[in-house]
Parts: structure tokens; C-alpha cells; sequence
């Protein structure tokens, strides 16, 4: 979850977050470091809406032209009445997770709405995870956060502090808190017992209707005023109600998918098992296969050697037993040459005749 929580720009635990029209969030530091003239706003087109037909001539704002003093450019999905021209903006400011435009008067990121739900969920989650916040002004590896400024809503390491926030002169009379007072600590009265939201615009007077066209909380003076004039306007409460019931039904809709990608992960997990064992056992089964085809070919093996050693035995065998015969045949072969040699050494022809007749 804590990714959720972290800003896209300084990328820590949200600080005053603000709301931008197209539904993201920023520091309200953050904004206001990024707000700049509207020449300066570096183009770069919409990832989430790049096929779609608006053109960027289309502008929109969080509330009417008359009262809000933010314009949103690059969109398409709000009503006609919200259609504005970034023309007399002072400032502007780009949306660093989807690339929308938002135009402001001379206040800048001042006019943008709190995003009180977001700050109650980081203020639980810091809490309970007991997590350290860090200097939003730090340009590199942000150290801890000392303090907090309640009037500059930034929070200091004290090089920071000392640097960017001197205790003289009007920052003087800032008051200068812990990193975690108001963020972590043991609820207040009003937290225990909550009481509607004051009016930016009329102090004092409680939030009790919602204009449906501005999208925003507005009290009854501010509909005395005339600023929210032919606009749909109903009860704050109702209409708080009616968006808890829907967002109910998508939360059941949303655990019951999890629930399902939960089941089917589990799954996975039982298919990574039953794989790993059948490979296993295929494993078994050719190292058993190998070693029988291992110890047919050592069987064979012998027998040819045997067969190998057996036919040279024989012929080996044959071979002695002629060289005798041979051997037999050349010693009688030479007696009978040395026989007849002496034969020829016969002087009694009749006595050689004797012989040579035999």
C-alpha cells in the first residue's frame, strides 16, 4: 500500500495532499514548486487518453470559471458549463502521472482543493506502520524530517530548516511542530467527534451542499453569493451517501476479484507443485530407464568381449596346431633332402639304383 501513498513527484509519503482535476495527487509543496507560467509548461502528450478526440484547445476546470481559479486542460469528461480558456491563466501547472494541464489565477496551486480522504489514509498508515517522513526540500536522499512548519505545511531536516526556514523576521511567528503532531498522534476531540468542514471561502459556515456541475462541497452562502447560479445543487450528506453506497458495491465487486486472483494464484502455486513433482517423477523414471539400458549394454558388452576372447582362443589354437603339423612336414621334408644328398654321394651304381627305385 505504500506505494500508493507516495507522491509521483517527490516519490515520499504524501504531505498535504492536494487534488488535481484529473483525479491525481501531489504535495501541495510539490505543486507549487512546479507551478510556472503556462508558456514554460513543457507539452507532452496524454498516455491515458491519447486516442480519444478532444482536442487540447478544450479545456477544463474543478469548479466554474467564477469562483474556482483552476483550469484543466487536455480533457473531455466534464460538462459543457466547465469549459475554460487557459488564455488569462497566471500559472500552470502538468500533471506528472497522466500529462493533463491545469491552469490557475495568481493564487496557483493555492486553489486547488485538499485532499482531506488522502491525508486521514496517510496520517493512519504512518501511524501504524510508524513511518519515518522525510525533508520535502532536500534535493537528493531526503534526510528525516525535524519539524513542520503548520503555517508553510513543509516539512524541514534542520540544515533545511536553518537554510530555508530561519527563526526571524515573519518566519518567526510560524509555528514550528513535530514531524508527526497532527499525523500520528492520538486522535483530537474533533477527530473522535467529527464536525463539518468549514467553507475555504465563508469561515465558519459548514459545508452542506454539494454542486453537481463545480463538483464541490459549498455552504449556503456561497450559494447566496450566486456563484453556483443554475447549477444542479444537492445535499452534501445525500450525496455522500450515494458515493460511499457506490463505492461499497465496486469495493465488494473489487474483493471478490481479489479474492478470485487470490484463488487463482493459489492455483498457480499448486500447478508450480504438481509440475515440480511429475517432473521429478519423470526424473525417476529416466535415471531408472538409463541405468537398465546402462547395465543391458554392460551385459552385452561382456558377452561380446566374451565371444571376442573365446574366437581368438580358437583361432589362436588353429594356428599353433598348424605351425606343428607344418613344422613336421619341413623336419621330414629335410631328412629326406639329406637323404638324397647322400644318395647322390653313392659311387655303386648298382646300389644307388637300389635307392632311387625305392
Amino acid at each position: 500500500m505504500e506505494e500508493e501513498l507516495r507522491c509521483p513527484v517527490c516519490q515520499q509519503i504524501y504531505s498535504n495532499p492536494v487534488l488535481l482535476p484529473c483525479g491525481h495527487a501531489m504535495c501541495l509543496n510539490c505543486a507549487l514548486q512546479r507551478q510556472c507560467p503556462p508558456s514554460a509548461v513543457t507539452v507532452r502528450p496524454d498516455p491515458d487518453e491519447s486516442d480519444t478526440s478532444g482536442s487540447d484547445v478544450d479545456k477544463l476546470s474543478v469548479a466554474s470559471e467564477t469562483d474556482s481559479g483552476v483550469v484543466c486542460g487536455s480533457g473531455g469528461s466534464r460538462p459543457a458549463s466547465y469549459l475554460g480558456s487557459p488564455e488569462p491563466a497566471a500559472l500552470a501547472l502538468l500533471c506528472r502521472k497522466c500529462g493533463k494541464h491545469v491552469y490557475f489565477d495568481e493564487h496557483g496551486a493555492y486553489n486547488l482543493p485538499r485532499y482531506r480522504t488522502l491525508q486521514k489514509v496517510v496520517d493512519r498508515y504512518v501511524e501504524a506502520k510508524d513511518v519515518v517522513l522525510k525533508c520535502q526540500l532536500c534535493e537528493s536522499s531526503p534526510r528525516d524530517a525535524a519539524v513542520l512548519c503548520e503555517q508553510c505545511e513543509v516539512l524541514y531536516c534542520e540544515p533545511c530548516r536553518e537554510r530555508c526556514h530561519p527563526s526571524r523576521g515573519p518566519l518567526a511567528q510560524h509555528r514550528l511542530t513535530e514531524p508527526r503532531a497532527g499525523r500520528g498522534g492520538a486522535p483530537s476531540a474533533s477527530a473522535r467527534h467529527p464536525v463539518p468542514c468549514s467553507c475555504p471561502d465563508h469561515p465558519g459556515q459548514p459545508l452542506v451542499n454539494y454542486c453537481v456541475d463545480c463538483k464541490l462541497a459549498v455552504c449556503n452562502s456561497c450559494v447566496q453569493d450566486g456563484k453556483h447560479r443554475g447549477h444542479e445543487l444537492q445535499s452534501l450528506a445525500v450525496i455522500a451517501k450515494a458515493h460511499k453506497t457506490d463505492l461499497s458495491f465496486h469495493l465488494q465487486q473489487l474483493t471478490e476479484r481479489a479474492k478470485s486472483a487470490a484463488d487463482y494464484i493459489h492455483q498457480l502455486k499448486g500447478l508450480a507443485d504438481v509440475v515440480t513433482d511429475n517432473c521429478a517423477e519423470f526424473e525417476a523414471t529416466v535415471s531408472e530407464r538409463c541405468d537398465e539400458l546402462m547395465e543391458l549394454i554392460q551385459q552385452r558388452r561382456h558377452q561380446l568381449i566374451q565371444y571376442l576372447h573365446s574366437t581368438r582362443d580358437d583361432k589362436i589354437r588353429s594356428v599353433k596346431q598348424q605351425v606343428s603339423q607344418a613344422t613336421v612336414r619341413l623336419q621330414q621334408t629335410n631328412g629326406l633332402l639329406m637323404f638324397c644328398i647322400e644318395a647322390l654321394k653313392e659311387r655303386d651304381d648298382s646300389a644307388f639304383l637300389q635307392v632311387s627305385t625305392e
